[in-house]
């Protein structure tokens, strides 16, 4: 039996004094640089659920970008963030196009995650992402 290494690597870009944090749905932080282990490419064992909180009295829009994908082409993997779901991924690309809005003070719900079932064919998965706050002319704040 082949046994499969995905790594996640997520990075967040933080504004002033912190005003985004991301959370697994068990509530555990995942901090800038976290590299987060699979060692199974199928759902649910592959499937990571995220939280996005914004600490602000205002409303925010948020983007994942995909920063690196390293032995893998970016398919048979899923990335939902607010209700946008995208199965191939682009090195680049920033997801959903328009942003997802986090209400002041609140979470984006319980949809957003990521999922792989691409198993490497004995290969280290890594996908890299960035979680960041944008601007209402979609640049990075």
């Amino acid at each position: 039996m082949k046994k499969v290494l995905i790594i996640i690597i997520c990075l967040i870009s933080f504004v002033g004094f912190s005003q985004i944090t991301l959370k697994k749905l068990d509530g555990t932080v995942i901090n800038d640089g976290d590299i987060l282990t699979y060692t199974q490419a199928t759902d649910p064992e592959s499937y990571l659920g995220l939280k996005i909180f914004n600490s602000s009295s205002s409303d925010i829009r948020v983007k994942i970008k995909v920063i690196s994908l390293v032995n893998v082409t970016g398919s048979d993997f899923q990335l939902c963030i607010d209700p946008i779901c995208v199965s191939s991924l682009t090195v680049g690309n920033s997801y959903p196009d328009s942003g997802s809005i986090i209400p002041a003070n609140g979470t984006n719900g319980n949809y957003d995650h990521f999922v792989n079932t691409n198993p490497g064919n004995g290969s280290v998965i890594e996908y890299g992402f960035k979680l960041y706050q944008i601007n209402d002319n979609d640049q990075e704040v």
